[in-house]
């Protein structure tokens, strides 16, 4: 009764929390983000550092994600506020007054915990992943949005096709980037340049997409995982967190099965890139870390042949391909699991540049926070 009690208490003191939150004024909340969970926190982080250094705009960061890096970010500019992904995330989307929501959240005004409110001005979606928009998200994932911060033409090619198509209001479009490849590129540097990072055996990093034809919920991840090892490979498996958080027994079985054997590995929070940088060569299926991992770290991506990730059942209507499939022979190989993978030498093609395909390596976070200072200055020009 006692700990009933005491639950209680605490579920108000949060709604108090949310309500003070609501209750500040429209123009001293201009930009909010918002966070899923912990690992959107490194597609936001760099944007908002850039405005903190650039603008003197005030910062509110929400999350539903108690262990979100976001929250515990020190910095007196960035205020923070925690929602559930119950009914606190329906009320508060319903309700929100802000000039401009940023998130990494698809499907916006498409689910009922992620409805547009009347009184924002601006919904602002920003990639968490480097896969085009039409294939891997449902068909009505972006078509709410008011701004999209995008990663490359190819995507700014689909989503002007979709609205052809489709007959939808045309939304602005930014020739933004990726901020999480470029701080990736910067981190795995500083790893490069620090001597201490030496191992004694070849690694191999599996990180695969998530879905039903995943190799891990498809059950065929223990036969690669065995090959690679024979192959005289240590290997450290990478779930996809939608993969942890729809599959867990799966992942515990292999777990269990290489529960006795030291040449396996398993990294479920995906916060942290060390293993990324470790891996001599990256092992995946449809996952849109394979073109981090090429461009960031110009290492070896070798490709398991498994049906294509298509979400989108109205894919093939809009007659392009999807950037993750034209691209995958570019930067890495299509492994049969059975080839020797040491027969794999060449790293990334040198006549394949990321800046070839991404905009504004490098300055990605440079060109949001310029963007979203004049949206604030037009903003305060015209109330």
């Amino acid at each position: 009764m006692f700990n009933q009690i005491k639950e209680f208490i605490s579920y108000i003191k949060k709604w108090i929390t949310i309500y003070r939150f609501m209750s500040i004024k429209k123009n001293q909340k201009f930009v909010v983000f918002y966070s899923e969970n912990k690992n959107y926190w490194i597609d936001l982080k760099g944007i908002i550092e850039e405005l903190i250094k650039t603008t003197d705009v005030s910062i509110y960061y929400i999350s539903s994600d108690y262990e979100d890096p976001g929250l515990s970010y020190k910095n007196n500019r960035i205020n923070k506020l925690v929602i559930d992904e119950g009914y606190q995330r329906i009320w508060f989307f319903q309700n929100l007054e802000s000039h401009i929501l940023i998130t990494t959240t698809p499907g916006l005004d498409t689910f009922i915990d992620f409805k547009k409110s009347k009184k924002t001005d601006y919904y602002v979606y920003t990639q968490h992943g480097l896969v085009s928009t039409h294939c891997v998200y449902n068909k009505n994932a972006f078509d709410n949005y008011d701004i999209i911060f995008c990663t490359g033409k190819y995507m700014i090619e689909e989503i002007r096709k979709q609205e052809r198509v489709y007959n939808l209001k045309a939304k602005t479009l930014v020739e933004h980037g990726f901020s999480k490849l470029d701080y990736i590129t910067r981190e795995y540097l500083k790893y490069e340049e620090d001597t201490n990072n030496t191992k004694a055996s070849k690694i191999i990093l599996i990180a695969p997409t998530w879905g039903s034809d995943g190799i891990i919920e498809s059950g065929f991840a223990s036969t690669y995982i065995d090959e690679i090892i024979s192959q005289g490979y240590s290997v450290i498996l990478r779930p996809h967190p939608e993969t942890v958080k729809r599959s867990r027994k799966k992942i515990d079985d292999l777990l269990n099965i290489y529960l006795n054997n030291n040449a396996f590995s398993c990294e479920l929070n995906i916060t942290s890139f060390k293993n990324l940088f470790l891996a001599d060569i990256l092992v995946t299926d449809w996952s849109g870390i394979a073109i981090e991992y090429a461009f960031a770290t110009n290492k070896i991506v070798l490709f398991l042949d498994t049906p294509q990730k298509i979400f989108n059942k109205d894919y093939f209507k809009l007659e392009l391909d999807a950037f993750e499939s034209e691209i995958r022979e570019k930067i890495g190989y299509i492994w049969n699991g059975k080839d020797n993978i040491s027969s794999y030498t060449a790293k990334l093609d040198e006549s394949v540049k990321g800046s070839d395909y991404i905009y504004n390596l490098g300055k990605s976070d440079k060109i949001a926070s310029e963007f979203i200072a004049g949206l604030i200055n037009d903003i305060q020009k015209n109330p």
